[in-house]
């Protein structure tokens, strides 16, 4: 369902917006290789993306698309089951997977 929906999208893709995607995705690679902490990563991340607004309609897409597959498509206990993980790990952080396990 995933590969169905990213499909669609990336075939309606122009060229231009291919090819600005492909840059994108290379300065990603570059900045994950860069030795700095995740927060200055993930600042560099939010100012190439301020260059790229013309990506800004296929990330949107694609998040309507990851919700759909993963929240929209979903019973009522995988969304209680993740509900509570992320209020888990909002209120203790990450060491409360061994909270939430017993």
């Amino acid at each position: 369902m995933v590969n169905a929906s990213t499909e669609l999208i990336f075939e309606k893709l122009t060229k231009e917006e291919k090819l600005a995607l492909a840059d994108w995705l290379e300065e990603l690679v570059l900045i994950k290789d860069e030795p700095q902490s995740r927060f200055a990563k993930l600042t560099k991340i939010g100012r190439t993306l301020k260059r790229y607004k013309s990506l800004w309609p296929i990330f949107r897409e694609l998040a309507r698309a990851g919700k759909r597959l993963g929240w929209d498509q979903r019973k009522g206990g995988f969304r209680t089951f993740v509900a509570v993980s992320l209020a888990t790990i909002v209120f203790f952080g990450f060491q409360g997977a061994g909270i939430a396990a017993f």
